[in-house]
């Protein structure tokens, strides 16, 4: 099975996507707890060739995010170059070709008219496809179900037994009548590549968009930046971002975008970090400890003590369903800086308290404050080992197409929605200024 993994992922195939699921080989009840040891971690997905095949593999937990990359049809070398420009201390070369702007959502629009023309138009030939078989498995649901309640509705008034059974009875009936039509109209189609499915797996619009017109909107942007359609930032970067205690973090997330913008080395994805305890009640949930958008770059500036923001949170923010602070960290006193409008939004801490204030200029200053009020976000960040990192707590996965609209109505404006909000991650780079030229 490993070496026809291999091979259809050296001829080029792809995950439509990527299940994850914890399994404890050892558990011990211990009344109304259980001490659970032993995790192994599995990979479910289907790759999008043809035949289907699905896999269901064990994954060593320091190997994940690789294998997610392989999964996604990513180069490891040139991966691990991009890693090596934001955590090395090699001197980075300031080249001005190199440093240009977000272009314009207009400038992607006649991009889109134009470069992308042939995948939009027969990415809404699939999408309205798909529509269309998602609408006959609909209407079958809701006739077996207006059916179930009207055969029951008469069996009442005519005062007939009723059978403990009967709502069981025409369950069974809607879920078989389903999967019949799945497997005699829907599952064909995803073997012979038909409608919203490429051959040999059953792909969404999502993935299809992501595969066709995602990666090449990021080289819109910035030539020199890479998207991983189920990458995500790992372990080690997690805690080398000096911002989450050690602990045995469930890490998932997909969309990574890593390269250079504007001369910068710099990733960003979207994230979960979740704690699942060892000793837990049955069936009890694991704890989210952070749900959103994580940024990690070069800082433009040379430190030796770390510095950390955490934002003061207002009622938005204690009603989220995660708590980031139990698992951060920060180093130093608190630090007491001249701006009142910034201390209000944010908590500094610092163990030289000089350093802070060399780092956190007022234009700095005014830049983060402006960049919390535009994206209306849950800022965490900090400065650590000559990096920055930024942890947007959001509670929302970003770069998700919305599949039951139409990408070509209103001007593209899905499209250009969703390359707008793409921008607004790049445009961290632009907003704290991190393309200065300093490197020598």
């Amino acid at each position: 099975m490993i070496e026809e993994l291999g091979v259809k992922l050296s001829q080029g195939s792809k995950a439509t996507n990527i299940v994850e699921s914890k399994v404890y080989k050892i558990t011990i009840p211990l009344g109304k707890l259980n001490i659970r040891l032993c995790p192994v971690d599995y990979f479910m997905f289907c790759l999008d060739c043809n035949p289907a095949r699905y896999y269901n593999l064990p994954v060593p937990y320091a190997y994940m995010p690789d294998f997610k990359n392989v999964l996604s049809g990513a180069s490891l070398d040139t991966l691990y170059d991009h890693l090596s420009d934001i955590y090395s201390e090699k001197e980075i070369v300031y080249d001005p070709a190199d440093d240009v702007p977000v272009r314009s959502v207009a400038e992607f629009r006649d991009y889109l008219t134009t470069e992308l023309q042939d995948d939009v138009k027969s990415l809404e030939e699939k999408r309205k496809s798909a529509g269309k078989m998602s609408n006959i498995g609909q209407i079958i649901m809701v006739v077996m179900t207006v059916g179930m309640v009207g055969f029951s509705a008469w069996h009442i008034k005519s005062g007939a037994e009723i059978d403990p059974f009967l709502f069981m009875k025409f369950g069974i009936g809607i879920a078989v009548v389903y999967y019949i039509f799945y497997f005699l109209v829907i599952h064909p189609k995803a073997l012979r590549g038909e409608g919203n499915m490429a051959p040999g797996a059953l792909q969404t619009t999502g993935f299809q968009f992501k595969n066709s017109i995602m990666n090449k909107m990021v080289k819109f942007i910035s030539p020199k930046a890479e998207h991983i359609m189920h990458g995500h930032i790992g372990y080690e970067e997690l805690l080398a971002s000096g911002m989450f205690r050690e602990d045995r973090y469930d890490i998932t997330g997909n969309d990574l975008i890593i390269g250079r913008h504007r001369v910068v080395p710099f990733q960003f994805c979207d994230l979960t970090i979740q704690v699942t305890s060892r000793i837990s009640q049955e069936n009890e949930a694991p704890d989210t400890a952070f749900y959103g958008q994580f940024f990690v770059a070069r800082f433009n500036k040379s430190f030796s003590t770390p510095v950390y923001l955490t934002p003061r949170k207002g009622l938005a923010g204690k009603m989220r369903n995660n708590d980031i602070s139990t698992y951060t960290f920060h180093q130093g006193e608190k630090v007491q800086l001249e701006d009142p409008e910034f201390m209000q939004m944010f908590n500094v801490y610092a163990v030289d308290q000089i350093e802070a204030r060399y780092l956190l200029t007022p234009s700095l200053m005014e830049r983060i404050k402006e960049l919390a009020k535009r994206t209306k976000g849950d800022y965490h960040i900090t400065f650590y080992e000559n990096k920055i990192t930024v942890a947007n707590n959001s509670d929302k996965n970003n770069f998700e197409i919305k599949e039951n609209k139409s990408i070509v109505k209103d001007d593209y404006k899905v499209l250009t929605d969703f390359y707008s909000e793409m921008c607004d991650q790049f445009a961290l780079i632009d907003d704290l200024k991190l393309n200065v030229k300093i490197w020598k």
